[in-house]
């Protein structure tokens, strides 16, 4: 079990290095004065141990201990596993979770893995090697894996629906303990019948729809829809929200003193704001008047949201305002400062470390980052920063995914394909299952198939001692792919060199 700090153990007086038993309980291994003399020594015993540091433990009021059925199935799989049947291809995590589940411990980390996990291999439960104890082959690998995860043996949703509640429940937890420091996004949007004009006593006013809903925003590289009674709740909080142009300087208007007005309606958010008499608001007021200012940035902290199964679609469903802005801006942009992109590299790697997906939140920052090297000399200075700073960082943050969790549908995974050239190589950057899909840069779409995905895909080449990714998209159905397993990245050396030659090509192209 992992170790972790906790300042909460009742024979240390500050911070103390423990580890998790398997009964859900803690054992002191070291008090310490301060807090990262505890990490220093969390992160000692774990390397010796060969296991990942656990963080620091959460007094969760979430209880997450698996229920009779799972522990059930999580048995039943163990012991086909010990006759002989589930194939290879099971992960020792996915035995060891198994074990676990057994004993009736469970993490939130597993448990945060089950309901993708079962969305994505309920189709198993079709074959009859999984479902027909008649078949010669049952139980066949993949009904031992479902069993193995906590899943009933006729493929119900009843453990993935348990786990939902229960990520929905730690979610819940999470927003109610650190609303305040949650992340703010911010999203634009065209301003829908605005209208800028003067009140009797001379009062300039502005108005319009912040926010809309049910219409899907830009690609971000997921798309997403706010969904009605979205503000509900916090417009009865109150919420002090600020109207600023460009998201910075003095406010024009402010709910607090009842200058700016924020209301929900069956089209969105509705604003109505009194500006004030000040040179900033008398062009603000002349621009949106002549149609020159369009647009507004909508500044929120997300409390509940929907994703679709392929994370390509989100809906918004509970958003808080509290000290949020509605910003009227002159281009619609999305923030990738030094800082936030160091933050949002930061949450990635923990997000590695824990077997977690790589928000799209997060994939949309390092996307813009990189892109930057395209952009010139000084977007190229800001993103070698960031990312000299990326390389810095510990080598060892790479944890591949559970065997059975890749498939040629799932972002992140290395594919091969046959090309003109030969076999061509690759990792799948997005997924559409309906729809069509653009190829950034060329005319080419594919229309996705209920059964067949449309996949993009980025293209690595092959350099002298590995691997590497180019700036070349291109689109395949998922029937024409082949997993592979990930490509080795070339070493520090030659990654080194080629960046060197392309910021080079980069500056004199830009200069020239």
């Amino acid at each position: 079990m992992p170790y972790l700090i906790s300042d909460k153990q009742s024979d240390c007086a500050g911070w103390a290095t423990v580890k998790e038993e398997t009964d859900g309980t803690y054992t002191t291994i070291g008090c310490h004065e301060n807090k990262q003399d505890a990490i220093d020594q969390m992160v000692a015993v774990s390397i010796a141990e060969d296991m990942q540091p656990g963080g620091e433990v959460s007094n969760r009021a979430v209880d997450l201990s698996p229920p009779a059925f799972i522990q059930a199935n999580a048995k039943r799989g163990l012991a086909y596993l010990a006759e002989g049947y589930g194939g290879d291809g099971l992960t020792e995590g996915t035995k060891r979770a198994a074990r676990e589940m057994a004993a009736g411990n469970i993490s939130e980390n597993k448990i945060r893995k089950m309901a993708p996990w079962f969305a994505r291999h309920k189709v198993d439960g079709q074959a009859a090697k999984n479902s027909n104890p008649s078949d010669p082959q049952y139980p066949g690998a993949g009904l031992v894996a479902w069993l193995l995860w906590g899943g009933d043996a006729d493929f119900s949703d009843r453990a993935q629906n348990w786990a939902q509640r229960k990520i929905d429940a730690l979610d819940a937890e999470e927003d109610s303990r650190s609303k305040m420091t949650k992340k703010i996004e911010r999203r634009t949007f065209t301003i829908k019948n605005v209208e800028a004009r003067q009140a009797e006593d001379g009062t300039m006013r502005l108005s319009g729809y912040a926010a809309v809903f049910n219409e899907d925003s830009l690609p971000l590289p997921f798309l997403e829809r706010i969904a009605p009674g979205a503000f509900r709740k916090t417009l009865t909080e109150t919420p002090d929200v600020r109207l600023l142009i460009n998201h910075e300087g003095l406010p024009l208007a402010r709910t607090k003193n009842g200058t700016l007005r924020l209301t929900e309606d069956e089209a969105g958010l509705y604003m109505d704001a009194d500006l004030p008499d000040t040179q900033a608001a008398r062009d603000l007021y002349t621009l949106v008047e002549r149609g020159d200012v369009d647009q507004m940035s909508f500044a929120f902290r997300v409390i509940r949201q929907k994703w679709s199964e392929d994370r390509s679609r989100r809906v918004l469903t509970e958003l808080s305002l509290s000290d949020g802005d509605v910003s009227v801006v002159t281009y619609p942009a999305y923030p990738t400062t030094t800082v936030e992109a160091r933050e949002q590299l930061k949450a990635a790697m923990q997000a590695v470390k824990e077997g977690r997906d790589i928000s799209p939140e997060t994939m949309l920052v390092l996307e813009n980052i990189f892109s930057d090297l395209s952009e010139g000399h000084e977007y190229i200075m800001k993103a070698a920063q960031i990312m000299s700073e990326f390389m810095a960082m510990e080598d060892s943050t790479y944890m591949e995914d559970e065997e059975e969790d890749r498939a040629v549908d799932t972002v992140g995974s290395f594919v091969s394909w046959d090309s003109s050239g030969g076999t061509a190589r690759g990792r799948v950057e997005h997924v559409m299952r309906e729809g069509v899909l653009g190829i950034p840069g060329t005319d080419f779409s594919i229309t996705a198939e209920d059964d067949d995905p449309a996949i993009l895909i980025r293209i690595y080449e092959e350099v002298r001692d590995g691997w590497q990714a180019t700036e070349t998209l291109v689109g395949h159905k998922a029937s024409t792919l082949t997993l592979i397993d990930a490509l080795p990245e070339p070493s520090p050396e030659e990654a080194g060199r080629k960046i060197s030659l392309r910021l080079a090509q980069a500056i004199v192209s830009n200069t020239n």
